[in-house]
């Protein structure tokens, strides 16, 4: 892109940019004049979190910037009044469209691990084990390195129109005049608060002097963090990856800043200054693919554009805008849980694993995807992610229709050693996590589960295996299985029928089952309803440790079981059977087949193998005649495995924060940026104001050390930020991003299918109440609890679809959305959040406002000398120091000018011009700034 620059450089600029900056006193009040969630116009728009970083935007498009110089800008600004979501010691991902040369590129800025992490880095050395979750939280160990103050500058260099220096003046203003702190700001303080008590810098800075949190509307000021900023703008990012600044961060994750009398352990971190300063800002091609008539740009991996593609090419074969909401929702819902599985298995870092990117987002295993979807009733269950790898090599590659009868088979080939398929088993988990509590393998073409002794305090030790399968109203489970020892108390527990495993348990919610016991060999066949148990019967059966089968069957309303030993032939006769009686049916729904192994023996762990498990679908079949009637049903005591409550998977929270910026020439940025936790690790930089990140927090050792997401030095962790444009022939639609962990993803897309499919506006579709599918281990949809009569019938109608919800009942919602939109009338509008985290800030500009200064047609040295005497004279300049030092300055330039030390001369013309920003209020006036400026511009253009 070619920079819409005049004959000189932009530096002049920033005079104006502080002469017209808005007072900053108002920022956060909710009675401030400028705090609305939708503007229009036709010469740019913003739309960020907070007034003041949609104020710093608009002043740069005012003062001719482009969409790139004003969304640095917001972004700086943001880091003031949203210090615990993002900041320079952070990173991101920055979409951009350039519409001179009709081009996107994408700048990956995300945090990197050190060059000295690794597997180990989160296990204490005494126990074995990995550290608590607020320990390695709050440590130096889970920074990454910080990528956003290198990608403002490369994003400027590249892209923009203006310089560090003056894009970054309104936050430098902003930091050290202070804001408001508004009910937001005091809320994440309050969150975090115990956070900032383990250190002194962040006591210091966010907390008042009883080190308590501050009262609402107190002037909230950063004059650090102004500093730092000046020390940028100065000398650019080098400050920050091999300067003072530099130095500063890894003292702080060497020697972390901890108070006295410290309540807990705070690991330090190992990251050196090489690290730094070889981070590198990575310049990418966005995702793209086609939704209907639209193309979709997205962020490429380490980040989830691709997941994005693959949820609307999946949604794409079904009318959504003919079909009712429930429907349409529906259809969100099973297309998302499956990109997610997706997500989950293949995305990552591309620097340190192969990618089917061509693969998932191919419109072929989109369709095979959809094959998995049914038209009138939800998925039950976590799904395994499919197979993208054929379509990788053949993006044009069309699926076979699924086979009829056989829901699920698996006989377990493979390499010794290897793990099991996660492409055919939806979830292996296990509990405790250290050591493993089960462990999957495949050993001599069998599946291996070692199961290990129960520890001191837990309840038990388990494992829980999820098939990939279709839910189903009739079905059979057949099992090769086997225990290598006899006499300890382990324990199969084998289902069908079954929704989910309840929280913290082997136990299912509701299905029907059979235990097998190795201490006593009794087996039990029980149902679940609810999370409660009913014993339907008790048998004692000759297992050995050879190969058995097991035959588990539910038709209409008989349930029969057998084993028998693989040396014999299947018997006729069931060893137990149960007649269900109308009340135990009313319960029966569609479900799937589940297994668990189970340990209570503190002493002796044990080893289950399966040969060959089979899952048939029985409900075109006739119905069973041959069910003797068991005993009469006796209710029992629900078993307790009485361990922590814990979910199948973990979602580790994260906190980001997005702007959207468009200008009048249809240049557009949507930007998204973490410090990953809220507040990061909690650790101010003393002397800079800025908090470091905490990304890697959650990189502990994984059982496949070669996941894409496991630990490893130079890793760029998996993310969901997806700030995404739309265009429709060739020209904007829209664009939108959003904060919120992996519920960005589900946001974004419901905001984009709000607008494509729906036919809403941007602000209506940003309006909407949220619901979030992201194949979790409880496999329900999250929804918004503060909103819930907001979705009218919506919930109750997905729930007789099977769908299953969980409130998220934070006062700020699901994520908190902005994005701009194009109007067919030429206005761009921005729009925010209207209520969300208390309401967002959207700005627009006409382009009878943007200011264009017009500079001198030439000058020198001599010229300006004379200029500083005339200001002299006539007042302008009214301190000798400050006129001492201007001449001083000019003398040593045209000393070097003369001598041809171009380079010289250029150096002592910026520190001119920073000494005329810094002395300009009260001893330089606005006008006589402006015109040395304009000159010393017209001079640095020339030299350079």
């Amino acid at each position: 892109m070619q920079k819409r620059i005049r004959k000189l450089t932009s530096i002049f600029l920033i005079v104006l940019i502080t002469i017209t900056m808005p007072m900053t006193g108002l920022a956060g009040d909710p009675g401030d004049p400028r705090q609305t969630p939708t503007a229009t116009g036709d010469g740019g728009a913003v739309s960020t979190e907070h007034v003041e970083a949609s104020s710093a935007a608009v002043e740069i498009l005012k003062n001719d910037g482009n969409a790139v110089d004003a969304a640095v800008a917001a972004a700086a600004a943001q880091a003031v009044t949203r210090p615990f979501s993002g900041g320079i010691g952070g990173g991101g991902f920055m979409n951009i469209y350039l519409a001179e040369e009709d081009r996107f590129v994408v700048l990956d800025h995300v945090t990197e691990t050190s060059e000295n992490f690794g597997p180990e880095s989160f296990i204490n050395p005494e126990t074995g084990k990995v550290y608590p979750a607020n320990v390695r939280s709050s440590s130096g160990m889970a920074t990454g390195i910080p990528g956003m103050v290198k990608a403002w500058e490369e994003a400027l260099e590249e892209y923009g129109t203006m310089s560090l220096e003056e894009v970054l003046q309104p936050a430098i203003d902003l930091a050290e005049e202070g804001f408001p702190a508004d009910a937001n700001f005091l809320r994440e303080t309050s969150e975090n608060a115990d956070k900032f008590r383990l250190f002194e810098s962040s006591t210091e800075l966010y907390l008042d002097e009883d080190g308590e949190v501050p009262e609402l509307g107190t002037i909230m000021k950063n004059p650090d963090l102004s500093n730092t900023y000046r020390l940028i703008a100065e000398h650019g990012s080098e400050v920050f990856y091999e300067g003072e600044i530099a130095e500063a961060v890894l003292d702080t994750i060497h020697n972390p800043p901890v108070v006295d009398n410290l309540t807990r352990e705070v690991l330090a971190g190992n990251m050196s200054m090489n690290d730094l300063k070889d981070y590198e800002v990575i310049h990418k091609e966005p995702t793209h693919s086609t939704y209907r008539d639209y193309d979709i740009y997205s962020v490429p991996p380490t980040s989830s554009g691709v997941t994005i593609s693959e949820i609307l090419n999946i949604l794409e074969a079904y009318d959504l805008e003919n079909m009712s909401k429930p429907q349409a929702y529906h259809y969100f819902l099973e297309a998302s849980r499956y990109a997610f599985a997706d997500r989950s298995m293949y995305m990552g870092d591309p620097a340190h694993t192969l990618i089917p990117v061509d693969g998932l987002m191919s419109k072929g295993y989109a369709a095979e995807r959809r094959y998995n979807i049914s038209d009138n009733h939800a998925t039950i269950g976590q799904v395994a992610p499919g197979n993208p790898w054929p379509y990788d090599e053949d993006p044009d590659k069309q699926p076979e229709p699924p086979e009829e009868g056989i829901a699920f088979h698996h006989d377990f080939e493979g390499n010794d050693g290897d793990g099991w398929d996660s492409t055919v088993f939806a979830n292996l988990h296990s509990w405790p996590g250290t050591p493993p509590g089960a462990s999957y393998s495949i050993q001599n073409n069998t599946g291996q589960v070692v199961i290990d002794n129960r520890l001191q305090g837990n309840g038990s030790a388990y494992g829980l295996i999820t098939p990939d399968m279709r839910s189903l109203t009739e079905s059979e489970l057949l099992v090769k299985f086997r225990f290598n020892e006899l006499g300890n108390d382990q324990r199969l527990r084998l289902w069908i029928q079954a929704d989910r495993f309840s929280s913290g348990s082997s136990m299912v919610e509701n299905g029907y089952g059979i235990e097998l016991r190795a201490d006593n060999q009794n087996m039990i066949l029980r149902g679940r309803e609810d999370g409660r148990s009913t014993t339907f019967g008790t048998e004692n059966i000759d297992l050995s440790t050879d190969w058995n089968w097991l035959r588990l069957k539910s038709e209409g309303n008989q349930l029969g079981v057998r084993v028998w030993n693989d040396n014999i032939e299947e018997p006729v006769e069931w060893d137990m059977t149960h007649e269900l009686t109308e009340e135990e049916m009313a319960n029966k729904d569609l479900g799937k087949a589940l297994l668990s192994v189970i340990n209570f023996d503190h002493d002796n762990g044990n080893t289950i193998q399966f040969d060959e498990i089979t899952i048939n679908d029985l409900a075109d079949s006739e119905q069973l005649t041959t069910f003797e009637k068991n005993a009469d049903t006796q209710l029992t005591a629900l078993e307790k495995d009485a361990v922590n409550s814990q979910e199948a998977e973990e979602e580790i929270p994260t906190e980001t924060i997005h702007l959207s910026v468009a200008d009048g020439d249809g240049n557009i940025v949507s930007y998204t940026k973490t410090i990953n936790s809220i507040a990061g690790n909690g650790m101010v930089v003393p002397g800079y104001g800025f908090i470091l990140n905490n990304g890697f927090s959650g990189r502990t050792p994984m059982q496949d050390p070669d996941h894409p997401n496991a630990p490893r030095p130079g890793l760029r962790m998996l993310s969901a930020m997806t700030p995404t444009i739309v265009t429709k022939d060739g020209e904007p639609v829209m664009t939108v991003g959003s904060p919120g962990s992996n519920r960005i993803i589900t946001t974004n897309l419901q905001i984009i299918i709000s607008q494509l499919d729906f036919n809403m506006t941007l602000p209506e579709a940003i309006a909407e109440p949220r619901l979030s599918q992201r194949n979790l281990g409880h496999a329900s949809t999250q929804y918004e609890g503060v909103y819930l009569d907001k979705y009218g019938a919506l919930l109750e109608e997905l729930e007789d679809m099977g769908h299953t919800f969980i409130a998220d009942n934070a006062a700020e919602g699901i994520s908190a959305a902005n994005g701009v939109e194009f109007l067919e009338n030429g206005n761009i509008r921005a729009a925010a959040e209207p209520v969300r985290r208390g309401g967002g800030s959207a700005m627009a500009i006409d382009k009878d406002e943007i200011e264009e200064p017009t500079p001198p047609e030439d000058s020198s040295v001599t010229l300006m000398k004379e200029l500083v005497k005339g200001y002299v004279e006539n007042g302008e300049i009214e301190n000798e120091e400050v006129a001492r030092l201007l001449t001083t300055h000019l003398n040593a330039i045209e000393h070097y000018e003369r001598d041809e030390q171009i380079d010289k001369a250029i150096k002592h013309m910026n520190g001119f011009t920073l000494l005329v920003s810094r002395q300009e209020e009260g001893l330089i006036s606005e006008e006589a700034a402006i015109e040395l400026k304009m000159h010393a511009a017209i001079l640095l253009d020339k030299w350079q």
